[in-house]
């Protein structure tokens, strides 16, 4: 893109360890911000699941949606459409799950790195 942004994805596994367990992103990093537009996520053991997606920032999590009773290996998906900013992460909080299930996330979007204008240098008197 001529905007200077570069493709955002991610691809997410994790194998549930007890009845609910939690699926986080890379961290944004200070001076970045990423454009989240498209979160898919399913269970490939069981059906049932219940999924919270949220972006989490100090240990608050923001809410941006709530997917219930995903089918058995069924994709759900989510169109976004937020800014994750500097210090933030998409959390997917799964609940209904049984120790061993695969649960998998798909986060899609664009990555933009804002670069600080440098300060103009002392002039010597």
């Amino acid at each position: 893109m001529s905007d200077g942004s570069q493709a955002w994805q991610e691809q997410l596994i994790t194998i549930a360890v007890a009845t609910t367990d939690e699926t986080i992103s890379s961290l944004v990093q200070d001076g970045e911000r990423w454009f989240l537009n498209r979160i898919s996520v399913r269970n490939r053991t069981r059906q049932n699941s219940d999924v919270i997606v949220s972006l989490r920032r100090a240990g608050v999590d923001l809410i941006l949606t709530e997917i219930q009773n995903l089918g058995d290996d069924i994709w759900s998906t989510f169109k976004a459409e937020d800014w994750v900013y500097g210090g933030q992460a998409v959390v997917v909080s799964w609940s209904d799950v049984q120790a061993s299930d695969v649960l998998e996330v798909h986060i899609s979007g664009r990555k933009r790195i804002e670069r600080q204008r440098s300060k103009p240098s002392p002039i010597a008197g």
